[in-house]
């Protein structure tokens, strides 16, 4: 029989090790949504390259995102989650064409790496 402290205390120890940071956890709010406005502004943008490289606005935004939120893994570069969140929150003002240059800084860790 598990005591009921013991039991507790390993529920916390797994919990712990399971959830994400608070910095991961934003990172992937802030991937979502950028991926969400950056593939909503190129399908605005320029709808039959668009349409052409990723199909629909929902599969450009979960490619974006995967690849925003892996970004270690794919570049072996993590993305700053304040360029990012810079970047986010200039998405849906830009002109085509013009996406603030926190976006750039972040494809540049990507771009960094290959």
């Amino acid at each position: 029989m598990v005591r009921p402290g013991l039991a507790l205390g390993l529920l916390a120890l797994v919990a712990a090790t399971t959830q994400p940071s608070c910095q991961e956890a934003w990172e992937t709010q802030l991937c979502k949504d950028a991926a969400d406005k950056i593939c909503a502004k190129w399908f605005d943008c320029w709808p039959v390259v668009s349409q052409n490289l990723w199909g629909d606005v929902d599969d450009c935004a979960a490619g974006m995102k995967v690849l925003c939120d892996d970004s270690e893994a794919w570049s072996d570069c993590d993305v700053d989650n304040e360029a990012l969140s810079e970047c986010n929150d200039g998405i849906e003002g830009s002109a085509c064409g013009q996406l603030p240059s926190a976006c750039h800084d972040v494809a540049d860790c990507y771009g960094d790496n290959d």
